[in-house]
């Protein structure tokens, strides 16, 4: 299933460049935000919530008046904390590459939606003062979708309030269910376009 969509994710990319070689209208900037990520599955008893960033760049390619595909790479911390009576955190780096399909209002308003695919840099579990790297217990991709809504000014800042879910297991053991929640807020300037 992962080699089908990165060959999927391909094919979207080339078309999406044909596509802007014609008549595209494109905008580009910087996105940065924070990330509420929790890690869902077999073993989520006591999970909670855990804060993070994200960070990078995307491109707001526009196919028509209101519809876009909007490209970007971003470095986002997700994992995930036991509750409130433990110290055990799991810090979990990934660059992340959605491909979100865009359709704004005339307001300004937005709604976006597509994949990602995630690429895990980093993985260290903290209990209390000890840091262990768990990096080789993670598949090293992260497959998934992602939704948001946002608001766009026509000075360029934007923003926006996503949810990213995985659909393919984040363990090594593929017998182990265990799927990355992520709930993002961002802000971003666009450039170009005009």
């Amino acid at each position: 299933m992962k080699k089908t969509f990165v060959k999927v994710l391909v094919l979207v990319l080339l078309a999406v460049a044909g596509a802007t070689v014609a008549q595209a209208q494109i905008k580009y900037g910087p996105m940065l935000g924070a990330n509420l990520a929790n890690i869902k599955g077999d073993f989520d008893d006591d999970n909670a919530m855990k804060f993070g960033m994200h960070i990078g760049g995307v491109v707001d390619i526009g196919i028509s008046d209101n519809f876009s595909i909007m490209p970007g790479v971003l470095f986002s911390m997700k994992g995930t904390q036991s509750d409130e009576d433990s110290k055990y955190k799991l810090n979990a780096n990934y660059i992340e590459v959605p491909v979100l399909a865009k359709y704004q209002l005339e307001s300004g308003l937005n709604f976006a939606a597509g994949p990602y695919l995630g690429l895990l840099m980093s993985a260290k579990a903290t209990d209390g003062d000890n840091d262990v790297d768990v990096k080789d217990s993670f598949s090293g991709t992260d497959i998934g979708l992602k939704f948001g809504i946002g608001y766009q000014l026509e000075s360029g800042l934007g923003f926006g309030v996503n949810y990213g879910m995985s659909l393919t297991t984040i363990a090594d053991d593929s017998d182990i269910d265990s799927k990355n929640n992520v709930i993002g807020i961002s802000v971003m300037y666009m450039l170009g376009g005009d």
